[in-house]
This record gives C-alpha cells, sequence and structure tokens, in this order.
C-alpha cells in the first residue's frame, strides 16, 4: 500500500519537507553478520508507526521494533514519529536495530507539528504533548493508504500482517474494545455521564494503543489534527485519555471492532497465553514495574535482541531490573490521575451513586451547554487565528 517508507516523507502544502528523515535500507543476510532473517520482498510491505516525546521512549520503541521485527515475514517499516529531544546515540540504535533484521525503519521529526499545537493550544494542554503526535498520522504520511499504529508500551508476540490484512469494511479504523471500565464497578455510572458528555458509547469504546488505519478514508473525513486541537480546548476537564477519548469520539460509528488478541492487557489473567496476540502492558509497564506479568518477560527477551540490550552482561540486565524494582511506590503512596484528581471526577462519583439517571441527564446538559460553551468558542477563534 503506497509508497515505500524508505523514501523522506513529504508534507502537504505549505509545510516543511522532512528531510532528516532516515531509512535503514535492506542489505543481503550473507553481508550482513548481524542479520536474523531476511523478509520476503515480494511479499506487501506493511507499515507501522510508533510515536514519542520523551527522551527515555526510544528504548521502549525499540523493543516494539524488535518484536514486530522477529515474528514478522513480511517486509515492514517502522515510522518514528519523534521531536528534537531523539539523540544521535538513539537515532544510531534504531538504525542497527532495523538493520539487524534487514528491515527498514523511516526517522520523522515533527517538532514543526509539535510546536505548531503548542502555539495553538499550549496553554490548554494538560496531558503530555507526546500524546498529540498520532493525529499527525494522515498529513505526515500523505503517501501511504493504510497504516498500523502501535503504542510504545506493546510487544508484539505475532505476525504484524494478522492484523495488516484485516478487512475495515468501510471503516475508518479498526480496534478493540477497552473493557477495563466495566471492571471499575463502583464507577461505572459515573462513566456513562462522562462519556455523554464527550458523545461516545461506553459499548463502543476502544483501547487507541492498537490501530489499524484506513488513511484515504481519515483524509476524506476530517482533518485529524484540527479536530484533535478542538477536542482537547472543549474536553480537557473530562477526559481521562485525551488522545484515546478523542479517537473514540471522532471515529464513532466508524470503528471496527476486532478480536482481543490484537490488544491484550488483561495481563493479570492466568489464563492468558502470550503465543499469538500483541500484549499491551499500558497499566504495569514492564519498564517502570515488575510484576510478574507475561509481559515482562518478553519485553526483556525482547530487550536484549535490540541495539539497547544487546551488549549487556548478565549483571547489567539484573541491576536493571532490580532498580526498577526498587523504585515501585507503595500502593498508598501513588500519586493520583489528573482525572482522578478533578472537581468533576469526585463530584460525578458521588453523584452516580445517588442520583436517578434522568438527573444524570440533566447533569451532563448543564455541563455540556452552560460551563464549556462559552470557553470553547472564546478559544476556537484562537485556534483557527
Amino acid at each position: 500500500m503506497g509508497t515505500s517508507g524508505a523514501e523522506n516523507t513529504q508534507l502537504r502544502s505549505g509545510s516543511p519537507t522532512l528531510n532528516d528523515s532516515t531509512t535503514a535500507r535492506q542489505h543481503d543476510s550473507t553481508t550482513s553478520p548481524n542479520c536474523v532473517s531476511t523478509p520476503d520482498e515480494n511479499l506487501e510491505r506493511i507499515h507501522v508507526i510508533l510515536a514519542f516525546g520523551d527522551p527515555s521512549y526510544p528504548q521502549y520503541a525499540g523493543v516494539v521494533m524488535v518484536s514486530i521485527f522477529e515474528n514478522t515475514s513480511h517486509p515492514v517499516t517502522v515510522h518514528i514519529f519523534h521531536d528534537d529531544t531523539l539523540t544521535d546515540d538513539n537515532r544510531q540504535k534504531f538504525l542497527r536495530t532495523a538493520e539487524k533484521y534487514s528491515q527498514q525503519v523511516n526517522l520523522i521529526d515533527v517538532s514543526f507539528y509539535r510546536d505548531k499545537i503548542k502555539k495553538s493550544i499550549g496553554a490548554f494542554l494538560k496531558f503530555p504533548i507526546g500524546t498529540t503526535y498520532r493525529s499527525f498520522i494522515p498529513d505526515v504520511l500523505n503517501n501511504l493508504e493504510k497504516v498500523i499504529y502501535l503504542d510504545c508500551d506493546i510487544v508484539v508476540n505475532m505476525d504484524i500482517y494478522e492484523l495488516w490484512k484485516i478487512d475495515l469494511q468501510n471503516n475508518s479504523l479498526a480496534g478493540v474494545i477497552d473493557c477495563q471500565f466495566y471492571l471499575e464497578r463502583d464507577l461505572l455510572e459515573c462513566f456513562h455521564v462522562w462519556f455523554h458528555l464527550i458523545g461516545i458509547s461506553l459499548d463502543k469504546y476502544i483501547n487507541s494503543g492498537v490501530l489499524l488505519m484506513d488513511l484515504e478514508r481519515v483524509r476524506k473525513k476530517l482533518n485529524m489534527s484540527y479536530e484533535f486541537q478542538k477536542f482537547i480546548i472543549r474536553y480537557r476537564n473530562l477526559t481521562r485519555f485525551v488522545d484515546q477519548d478523542a479517537i473514540n469520539m471522532l471515529f464513532k460509528d466508524d470503528i471496527k471492532i476486532i478480536d482481543a488478541r490484537f490488544n491484550e492487557y488483561r495481563l493479570d489473567k492466568v489464563d492468558i497465553a502470550p503465543e499469538n496476540c500483541i500484549i499491551h502492558a499500558w497499566a504495569s509497564k514492564p519498564f517502570k514495574k515488575i510484576a510478574g506479568h507475561v509481559s515482562d518477560r518478553l519485553y526483556w527477551k525482547y530487550y536484549l535482541k535490540s541495539a539497547w540490550g544487546e551488549h549487556d552482561t548478565p549483571e547489567d540486565l539484573i541491576k536493571k531490573i532490580c532498580d526498577i524494582a526498587a523504585g515501585i511506590p507503595e500502593p498508598t503512596k501513588q500519586k493520583k490521575s489528573i482525572f482522578k484528581s478533578s472537581i468533576f471526577y469526585k463530584t460525578m462519583r458521588k453523584a452516580s451513586k445517588k442520583c436517578s439517571i434522568e438527573f444524570r441527564k440533566i447533569i451532563a446538559l448543564c455541563v455540556k451547554n452552560i460551563i464549556y460553551k462559552l470557553q470553547y468558542k472564546s478559544a476556537l477563534k484562537r485556534l483557527g487565528s
């Protein structure tokens, strides 16, 4: 689909060319001693997006890359959306990792877009700006028709072509239902009100950590970056996961629901088999917490095969894991999320247990039409100027 990620990516009209995009070209396995396997170039090329705006995240993205390359026989181009926090050392590690597997990596500096976001809505951002980077995908990769987006706390333990080949059936996206909200029984009613305010349905709410995207359809439907900014302005005080909530609202009734094995995050379930699935450690990231889940073992397995861990001794690895374990905060001292600290969350948690459905609807309409209406219109004028 589309042109190869090996070419320097061009932005849409009015935007600068990404001349610093770098690609690790494919090498013959006989001349590349570190090469593990050579993908079949006669097969369809798969395009995967990873994005981050945190200087500690290149290593985590590198592990995701290795997990893809280790399990996929198709040629893959991994497009890395980064900003000016990416160091030369990490840049070279991305290139070495791709070269080792005779695959491609396309390093794309999106600082230009980041700065535009900061200028437009910087005053409204209560979340890491890196969460907005996926909204640039349709514009930055305007030569591609289809991509897979992955978060950096993922391990791909399957041939990712199985996700790539899914028929979107005239939908813009495909994703897995996020059932974590059903597990929080005491907050279920609160979430119903919260989602009503945003305009999305709880039973169709997907986890945005793994997405199959039809970019041609997305471009025809909306300007994703602009609509992301509008969402942040209007719902910044209501949203819990700003990027995920935005995607669910913007593409409501335009998402194909796919099998849970493509985004398996119920890692505490003993019956989960790690084979042939994409493991998403969003709640217990192996690089921040040792929880004894299957994701821990797989993460460190692929880490040792990446350019970040290939030279680690057993002592080095033991020290890293022990340092992570020692840094785990006590449960009583864990910091509350921005959402759980908000007045909205505290008020609605109490109200949801006492109020009737009709009264909750009234609360929702009041908050939606009175409290935020004037703020939204004022901010929208700034965004358009």
